[in-house]
């Protein structure tokens, strides 16, 4: 029997190397308070392949991470990552990547989303200081 998560969402990005990765995310319904990221961490991987031992980028929601948790009840994230930690780890393709959420008491661990993760090359530049 095979048993598949019906629950995982589809998140494709995409964003241009010259840009702020600072997107923001909610998950479910602001009203629906039956769960929370209350003792959780969250991770994200981009990879090529999903089979690749290194990741480009690994974010976290620990602190320093990269992923940011605005309301740990309504499960609201932003992202917080420079245009220059992007384009020094990203090149111009398409990626793989995955968001999991693990229960910092039990350890077990629940995919949020999956999908592709595009970089594509900005035109204009900022200014070097």
């Amino acid at each position: 029997m095979s048993v598949t998560n019906i629950t995982i969402a589809i998140v494709d990005i995409t964003i241009q190397n010259n840009q702020t990765f600072n997107f923001a995310f909610a998950f479910g319904l602001e009203s629906d308070l039956s769960w929370s990221f209350d003792d959780q961490t969250l991770y994200m991987d981009i990879k090529s392949d999903a089979a690749d031992e290194t990741p480009f980028m690994s974010y976290s929601s620990e602190s320093g991470g990269g992923i940011l948790i605005l309301d740990s009840a309504t499960r609201s994230i932003q992202f917080d990552v420079s245009d220059d930690e992007l384009r020094a780890a990203l090149p111009p393709d398409t990626y793989r990547h995955d968001l999991i959420m693990v229960d910092n008491n039990t350890g077990d661990t629940v995919p949020l989303w999956k999908g592709s993760f595009k970089v594509e090359e900005g035109v204009t530049k900022k200014p070097e200081p």
